[in-house]
């Protein structure tokens, strides 16, 4: 019975020595053995670390909102006799929405109109009487009094002639206000309130709202530091030439493509953060004023960058290592500084140079210090 667990312990312990070879055996080896014959170095696939041209995208959360919106609300009172458009429909600028019962006011239009043609009428004979009193007291035909009398008719009629006038342009606006047309161009919402209703300009009542629905504003705020970067870039000097890429609710891919507008005038001191518009344009007439927007933003020019795929990269505790195969063909251990993440791919601000060799495969089999044979990946990716 003994010699039975004997010669399970040794089989267990034959079965572990197997295993640690496989996975640890290689830094005890003698170098030949990483290539399989001996005396030969292990061939290893590497890459060389380029300089790329990238642009470093931000993504932020928005709000879709409209670039041009009018609430349409009556400036007379009265009845509404018409309705002249349908809901969603495209209407143009100065196009007839609504008619308000105008009766009344061109009523009142052909009255003011009468009483500007008495009043000039008036106006024309106090002219002559004051003419004719301007020579009479030349040759003190009429006394001062009489003269002084004329001249102050003359100019109560001017300023009766005024006011008819005044009435004339004020009961043409209103006749002009009781057919409603739009103000902009856009798409238009329901009628709010309906045919044969009553409409008060002092109720503040909304009869309908346009959407301009060509274009439209993505409000969103950015960090501090977010905008100390993209700011201080000389290539961002013109906003306008900022490219933003917009992904609406439920989209992956599909992206609506715009440019920045604005930054706001101040920090948020509360949540540290700034305000910023983007503009896009609406070319499938899909997108609508509330949706919700993811925003990627980044620099108006790429910049020239030391890039490596995140596959080269290892992690050692809190740091970040390569692999970098030296001017001896030896292996070397090398931490480095990362930036932003760009296409998979990240941007390396410390560790690496241009055209040094990194490992890009089978980074388990390899140890520092270690001679390796570097063959340049044919498909090298180091975006």
């Amino acid at each position: 019975m003994k010699a039975k667990y004997i010669a399970i312990i040794a089989a267990l312990l034959i079965i572990t020595a197997i295993i640690y070879k496989m996975f640890f055996g290689f830094a005890g080896m003698p170098s030949g053995m990483y290539g399989g014959n001996s005396g030969e170095a292990m061939p290893v696939s590497v890459v060389l670390v380029k300089k790329q041209q990238v642009n470093i995208i931000k993504e932020f959360s928005g709000r879709v909102e409209a670039y041009e919106k009018a609430d349409i609300r009556p400036k007379v009172s009265g009845e509404i006799t018409q309705i002249l458009f349908k809901e969603g429909d495209h209407v143009k600028k100065d196009q007839p929405l609504f008619v308000i019962d105008t009766r009344p006011y061109q009523a009142a239009l052909n009255s003011a109109y009468a009483n500007s043609a008495a009043a000039s009428s008036t106006l024309e004979n106090a002219r002559k009487e004051f003419n004719r009193a301007a020579e009479l007291i030349k040759v003190q035909a009429i006394s001062r009094k009489e003269f002084d009398e004329k001249s102050s008719m003359l100019k109560i009629a001017e300023n009766n002639h005024k006011v008819a006038q005044a009435a004339i342009t004020i009961n043409r606006l209103n006749v002009e206000y009781a057919n409603v047309k739009a103000p902009i161009s856009g798409k238009i919402g329901r009628a709010e309130i309906l045919k044969g209703n009553l409409v008060d300009p002092s109720a503040g009542q909304v009869m309908t709202t346009i959407v301009n629905d060509d274009k439209f504003y993505v409000d969103f705020e950015i960090d501090e530091q977010a905008y100390v970067n993209f700011t201080s870039n000389p290539a961002n000097e013109d906003v306008s030439k900022i490219p933003v890429k917009i992904l609406l609710a439920g989209q992956s891919d599909a992206k609506v493509e715009g440019v920045i507008s604005s930054f706001d005038n101040q920090i948020n001191p509360n949540s540290g953060t700034i305000r910023v518009r983007a503009v896009i344009e609406n070319k499938n007439k899909k997108i609508i004023s509330g949706l919700f927007a993811k925003v990627q933003i980044g620099n108006a020019v790429a910049e020239e960058k030391l890039v490596i795929s995140d596959t080269y990269i290892m992690t050692d505790q809190d740091k970040r290592f390569v692999y970098v195969v030296g001017a001896d063909n030896k292996v070397e251990y090398r931490t480095v500084t990362l930036g932003e993440k760009v296409n998979g791919s990240r941007i390396v601000l410390e560790g690496l140079k241009e055209g040094e060799m990194i490992v890009s495969k089978a980074l388990q089999k390899v140890r520092p210090s270690v001679p390796v044979k570097p063959i340049i990946s044919e498909d090298q990716q180091t975006q």
